[in-house]
């Protein structure tokens, strides 16, 4: 596997905006025209101005660091976020694509009947009609990108820029947790499942003390980047292994 992998999620977009407003009674983007396909979703220009406060703090906190490979989704918003981080992609891969919502994506929220009571319930397994569930995720893109990262390159340090939900997979599984667990984790809140827009997860086998490479251990932090008290308490490292 790599030594190092950083993922750092897209910024907010029109889309993130409007199914918020929709959640509180204001359907309009989904039915005035603005809605596009989720390829072409592009971050709002108040999601820009998080990304430049959480690149201030990602240089402020000395979180920059020199990658092998910048890899970013289809999607165009995970291409406009590596911009602004100052970071030119090298490899557009669909398997970091953002979890599909199938037809779902495309309802407002009061057309969406008890969805958020059933992915709640059962936040692994439950999928959306014509999408994919999180165990999709992991076993269909998550696995084999995983196998093709450990033969292709191993001992390099990898930037993702990526999603909200392909991350909470990638983190469910890095640290092997069982659906049981995940599920446990997302139905408590827990802090170590939070992936806001700009969030930035590290998964790295390099000692934090001494900076040497250690492949029998993994160190686990998640930041952040726009407010870091929206994530854990600290930035440390937290090991897993």
């Amino acid at each position: 596997m790599p030594y190092f992998m950083r993922f750092i999620r897209h910024g907010r977009t029109d889309f993130n905006e409007g199914l918020k407003a929709s959640k509180n009674g204001d359907h309009s983007y989904f039915t005035s025209g603005k809605l596009t396909t989720d390829i072409a979703v592009e971050l709002s220009s108040g999601g820009r101005d998080e990304l430049y406060a959480a690149r201030k703090n990602y240089v402020r906190y000395g979180f920059h660091r020199n990658f092998d490979k910048c890899i970013v989704s289809e999607m165009i918003r995970t291409h406009q976020t590596a911009q602004v981080f100052g970071f030119e992609p090298d490899w557009v891969e669909p398997l970091t694509n953002e979890r599909s919502w199938g037809r779902l994506g495309r309802l407002p929220y009061n057309e969406r009947g008890n969805c958020d009571e059933a992915y709640d319930a059962d936040p692994v397994y439950w999928t959306p009609l014509g999408g994919e569930s999180k165990y999709d995720v992991l076993k269909n893109r998550i696995k084999p990108l995983c196998e093709n990262l450990s033969h292709d390159h191993s001992g390099k340090d990898l930037l993702f820029v990526s999603h909200g939900d392909f991350t909470r997979v990638m983190i469910m599984n890095m640290l092997n947790l069982s659906s049981e667990q995940f599920a446990a984790f997302w139905k408590s809140d827990d802090p170590i499942l939070k992936v806001h827009n700009g969030q930035m997860v590290d998964f790295s086998h390099y000692d934090p003390v001494t900076g040497k490479v250690d492949q029998r251990s993994l160190w686990f932090r998640s930041v952040a980047l726009t407010d870091p008290t929206l994530s854990e308490a600290t930035n440390d490292w937290r090991k897993i292994y």
